[in-house]
Protein backbone atom coordinates (compact mmCIF):
# COMPACT_ATOMS: atom_id res chain seq x y z
CA UNK A 1 0.00 0.00 0.00
CA UNK A 2 3.08 2.37 0.93
CA UNK A 3 4.71 1.93 -2.18
CA UNK A 4 1.43 2.31 -4.08
CA UNK A 5 0.60 5.63 -2.38
CA UNK A 6 3.90 7.47 -2.63
CA UNK A 7 5.50 5.63 -5.63
CA UNK A 8 8.92 6.20 -5.47
CA UNK A 9 11.70 5.76 -7.26
CA UNK A 10 14.36 3.89 -5.22
CA UNK A 11 13.96 1.74 -2.79
CA UNK A 12 16.91 1.32 -0.55
CA UNK A 13 17.35 -2.08 1.57
CA UNK A 14 19.71 -4.59 3.27
CA UNK A 15 20.30 -8.36 2.31
CA UNK A 16 18.22 -8.93 5.68
CA UNK A 17 14.99 -7.66 4.26
CA UNK A 18 15.30 -8.27 0.30
CA UNK A 19 12.62 -10.58 -0.10
CA UNK A 20 9.87 -8.20 2.06
CA UNK A 21 11.39 -5.51 -0.85
CA UNK A 22 11.07 -7.63 -3.75
CA UNK A 23 7.22 -9.04 -2.28
CA UNK A 24 6.57 -5.33 -1.83
CA UNK A 25 7.02 -4.18 -5.38
CA UNK A 26 5.48 -6.98 -7.15
CA UNK A 27 2.59 -5.75 -9.02
CA UNK A 28 3.50 -2.04 -8.68
CA UNK A 29 3.28 -0.34 -12.05
CA UNK A 30 6.48 1.54 -12.10
CA UNK A 31 8.47 -0.45 -9.56
CA UNK A 32 11.04 1.08 -7.81
CA UNK A 33 14.98 0.53 -8.32
CA UNK A 34 16.07 -1.68 -5.87
CA UNK A 35 19.59 -0.44 -3.77
CA UNK A 36 21.24 -2.95 -1.38
CA UNK A 37 23.41 -1.72 1.64
CA UNK A 38 25.62 -4.68 2.39
CA UNK A 39 26.41 -8.35 0.80
CA UNK A 40 25.51 -10.34 -1.43
CA UNK A 41 23.66 -8.02 -3.74
CA UNK A 42 22.10 -10.19 -6.43
CA UNK A 43 21.75 -9.11 -9.71
CA UNK A 44 18.51 -7.37 -10.27
CA UNK A 45 19.55 -4.97 -7.98
CA UNK A 46 22.25 -1.91 -7.52
CA UNK A 47 25.21 -1.72 -5.03
CA UNK A 48 25.20 0.78 -2.11
CA UNK A 49 28.80 0.36 -1.97
CA UNK A 50 29.18 0.81 -5.36
CA UNK A 51 27.47 3.78 -5.70
CA UNK A 52 29.51 5.35 -3.49
CA UNK A 53 32.95 4.05 -4.64
CA UNK A 54 31.99 5.45 -8.13
CA UNK A 55 30.67 8.88 -6.79
CA UNK A 56 32.17 12.06 -6.65
CA UNK A 57 32.72 13.23 -3.45
CA UNK A 58 31.67 16.78 -4.72
CA UNK A 59 28.47 17.64 -5.54
CA UNK A 60 25.89 20.41 -6.31
CA UNK A 61 24.08 21.47 -3.25
CA UNK A 62 20.03 22.38 -4.40
CA UNK A 63 18.33 25.38 -2.72
CA UNK A 64 14.83 23.91 -0.52
CA UNK A 65 12.45 26.41 0.69
CA UNK A 66 10.91 26.04 3.90
CA UNK A 67 7.54 24.78 2.55
CA UNK A 68 8.88 22.08 0.24
CA UNK A 69 8.21 18.63 0.97
CA UNK A 70 11.17 16.69 2.59
CA UNK A 71 9.74 13.71 3.54
CA UNK A 72 6.58 11.06 3.65
CA UNK A 73 5.95 9.58 6.69
CA UNK A 74 3.52 6.85 7.04
CA UNK A 75 0.98 6.42 10.39
CA UNK A 76 0.72 2.83 11.86
CA UNK A 77 -2.16 2.13 10.25
CA UNK A 78 -4.40 1.14 13.72
CA UNK A 79 -7.88 3.27 11.93
CA UNK A 80 -7.35 1.83 8.97
CA UNK A 81 -4.43 2.15 5.67
CA UNK A 82 -1.11 3.78 6.59
CA UNK A 83 -1.55 7.38 5.65
CA UNK A 84 1.05 9.35 4.26
CA UNK A 85 1.91 12.32 6.49
CA UNK A 86 4.09 15.19 4.27
CA UNK A 87 6.55 17.17 6.21
CA UNK A 88 8.17 20.09 4.82
CA UNK A 89 12.20 20.94 5.00
CA UNK A 90 10.87 23.86 7.69
CA UNK A 91 8.63 20.90 10.03
CA UNK A 92 11.89 18.57 10.26
CA UNK A 93 14.54 21.43 10.66
CA UNK A 94 12.53 22.89 13.31
CA UNK A 95 11.66 20.03 15.11
CA UNK A 96 15.29 19.16 15.45
CA UNK A 97 16.48 22.32 16.39
CA UNK A 98 14.27 22.64 19.27
CA UNK A 99 15.23 19.48 20.45
CA UNK A 100 18.69 20.35 20.48
CA UNK A 101 17.99 23.22 22.61
CA UNK A 102 15.20 21.74 25.19
CA UNK A 103 17.82 19.00 25.81
CA UNK A 104 21.09 21.27 25.94
CA UNK A 105 22.74 19.20 23.05
CA UNK A 106 26.16 20.79 22.01
CA UNK A 107 28.36 20.59 19.14
CA UNK A 108 30.36 17.75 19.14
CA UNK A 109 28.50 15.83 21.82
CA UNK A 110 28.67 11.90 21.23
CA UNK A 111 25.54 10.63 20.74
CA UNK A 112 24.69 6.56 20.96
CA UNK A 113 21.41 5.70 18.44
CA UNK A 114 19.78 2.54 18.86
CA UNK A 115 16.78 4.21 17.40
CA UNK A 116 15.26 2.94 13.63
CA UNK A 117 15.50 5.53 11.46
CA UNK A 118 12.90 4.58 9.25
CA UNK A 119 10.43 5.69 12.30
CA UNK A 120 10.12 9.92 13.11
CA UNK A 121 12.11 9.81 16.14
CA UNK A 122 15.55 7.93 15.10
CA UNK A 123 15.29 10.68 11.98
CA UNK A 124 15.00 13.56 14.37
CA UNK A 125 17.42 12.88 16.30
CA UNK A 126 19.76 12.11 13.33
CA UNK A 127 18.93 15.58 11.78
CA UNK A 128 19.71 17.04 15.11
CA UNK A 129 23.26 15.88 15.15
CA UNK A 130 24.13 17.10 11.63
CA UNK A 131 22.50 20.90 12.90
CA UNK A 132 24.02 20.84 16.02
CA UNK A 133 27.56 19.15 14.56
CA UNK A 134 27.41 15.77 16.98
CA UNK A 135 29.23 12.75 16.23
CA UNK A 136 26.78 9.57 16.44
CA UNK A 137 27.53 6.25 16.33
CA UNK A 138 24.51 4.39 14.76
CA UNK A 139 23.78 1.05 15.67
CA UNK A 140 21.94 -1.90 13.21
CA UNK A 141 19.94 -3.29 16.40
CA UNK A 142 18.75 -2.44 19.45
CA UNK A 143 20.55 -4.76 22.11
CA UNK A 144 21.25 -3.69 26.06
CA UNK A 145 24.27 -5.51 25.60
CA UNK A 146 25.18 -3.50 22.21
CA UNK A 147 23.88 0.05 23.86
CA UNK A 148 26.03 -0.07 27.31
CA UNK A 149 29.20 -1.22 25.04
CA UNK A 150 28.83 1.64 23.08
CA UNK A 151 28.50 3.62 25.94
CA UNK A 152 31.97 2.61 27.22
CA UNK A 153 33.57 2.21 24.31
CA UNK A 154 32.80 5.58 22.53
CA UNK A 155 32.38 7.62 25.33
CA UNK A 156 28.79 8.50 24.83
CA UNK A 157 27.04 11.13 26.05
CA UNK A 158 23.53 11.41 24.73
CA UNK A 159 21.50 8.48 24.45
CA UNK A 160 17.33 8.79 23.07
CA UNK A 161 15.57 5.87 24.08
CA UNK A 162 12.00 4.59 24.30
CA UNK A 163 10.43 3.16 27.54
CA UNK A 164 11.08 -0.52 26.78
CA UNK A 165 14.52 0.18 25.63
CA UNK A 166 15.09 1.82 29.22
CA UNK A 167 13.30 -1.10 31.08
CA UNK A 168 15.88 -3.36 28.97
CA UNK A 169 18.81 -1.41 29.70
CA UNK A 170 17.50 -1.55 33.35
CA UNK A 171 17.04 -5.50 33.63
CA UNK A 172 20.48 -6.09 31.93
CA UNK A 173 21.98 -8.77 34.56
CA UNK A 174 25.59 -7.40 33.36
CA UNK A 175 24.36 -3.51 33.20
CA UNK A 176 26.77 -2.85 36.47
CA UNK A 177 30.31 -4.08 35.15
CA UNK A 178 29.84 -1.73 32.10
CA UNK A 179 31.52 2.34 32.58
CA UNK A 180 28.38 4.54 31.63
CA UNK A 181 29.79 7.44 33.76
CA UNK A 182 30.64 9.33 30.14
CA UNK A 183 26.72 9.47 29.80
CA UNK A 184 25.52 13.07 30.14
CA UNK A 185 21.39 13.31 28.89
CA UNK A 186 18.66 10.64 28.49
CA UNK A 187 16.10 11.70 26.07
CA UNK A 188 13.01 9.80 26.02
CA UNK A 189 10.04 9.82 24.21
CA UNK A 190 7.01 7.80 21.62
CA UNK A 191 5.32 6.89 24.93
CA UNK A 192 4.40 7.65 28.37
CA UNK A 193 7.45 7.41 30.92
CA UNK A 194 6.37 6.18 34.37
CA UNK A 195 8.04 8.52 36.98
CA UNK A 196 9.66 5.00 38.66
CA UNK A 197 10.71 3.92 35.37
CA UNK A 198 12.46 7.57 34.97
CA UNK A 199 13.64 7.50 38.46
CA UNK A 200 15.68 3.96 38.74
CA UNK A 201 17.27 4.72 35.19
CA UNK A 202 18.42 8.13 36.51
CA UNK A 203 20.19 6.56 40.02
CA UNK A 204 21.39 3.45 37.60
CA UNK A 205 22.89 5.57 34.87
Amino acid sequence: HILADCQPKVLITGPLFLDKAREAIQGLAQPPRLIVVGDPVPEDALSWASLMENASPEFATVDRADDDVAVIMYTGGTTGAPKGVVLSHGNIHWNAATLADAVQLSQGIVAVLALPLAHLFGMIVGVTGQIIGGRGLVLEWFTPEGVLEAIQEHGGEYLPLVPTMMTLLLQHPEAENFDTSSLKTVFVSAAPVPIELAEAFEKRF
